[in-house]
């Protein structure tokens, strides 16, 4: 442990030592005495205090440990609803670029029977393939994505 008339100090030098050794060295001499320190450190995590802070709020202030609920109370449906925004926010935009691709599918895959019609063979195949890989990739995509997801998810 240490010698006699040793201050035991923490590492953080913030933090105020627990127990300062200064004892008598011919008390140790004659009986043997045996010092064991303990730290415990609590950490608490989340919207509320504990219990016990929860008491002395409400003994410092009355009425203060009901407040100190519906303000979280407040802050939990307020993060809901922000969230809930942003899950709609998203949906709508997937939405519109499922609209939007299958739009040019069927506009580039109409313009390519346009063009093989016209006996442009060349620019009516691009075209006509063009919109059937968007057409594809949709659905392959699709498939690759949540295959991917399940690899990640083990």
């Amino acid at each position: 442990m240490g010698t006699p008339n040793e201050k035991v100090t923490p590492l953080d030098s913030s933090v105020e030592p627990v127990v300062k050794l200064d004892l008598d060295s011919q008390a140790l001499d004659s009986q043997a005495r045996e010092v064991k320190l303990s730290r415990v450190q609590s950490i608490h995590v989340g919207p509320l205090p504990t219990p016990e802070a929860f008491e002395k709020y409400e003994q410092t202030c009355p009425g203060a440990a009901s407040r100190i609920l519906s303000m979280a109370e407040t802050e939990a449906s307020e993060r809901h609803l922000a969230n809930q925004k942003a899950l709609d926010a998203t949906i709508k935009d997937t939405r519109r670029g499922m609209y939007l691709a299958f739009f040019l599918a069927i506009l580039l895959i109409f313009g390519g029977f346009v063009l093989l019609i016209l006996d442009k063979y060349i620019a009516g195949s691009a075209f006509s393939i063009a919109g059937l890989m968007i057409v594809f990739r949709a659905f392959i995509g699709d498939r690759n994505k949540s295959i991917d997801e399940k690899e990640e998810i083990e």
